[in-house]
């Protein structure tokens, strides 16, 4: 299992994709990945994201989730 707290915080583009390609092959072989951050880069590289919002969970962007309230 890997648990990554911002895994590409100051990172340039070019390496923000080999470490998110490498957490994606860990996630192909079987290994349960999980990555928090506040990174929209790392948005095409998710199986599923689940957003925190005011101190509960969503499936849906902030966006979204104000504009059903």
């Amino acid at each position: 299992m890997m648990l990554c707290d911002e895994p590409t915080a100051s990172l340039d583009i070019k390496s923000v994709g080999i470490v998110m390609n490498e957490l994606k092959q860990l996630a192909k072989q079987g290994k349960a990945v999980a990555v928090v951050t506040h990174d929209t880069r790392l948005t095409p590289f998710a199986d599923r994201i689940i957003y925190v919002i005011d101190g509960g969970i969503s499936d849906k962007p902030i966006e979204e989730e104000i504009a059903q309230k």
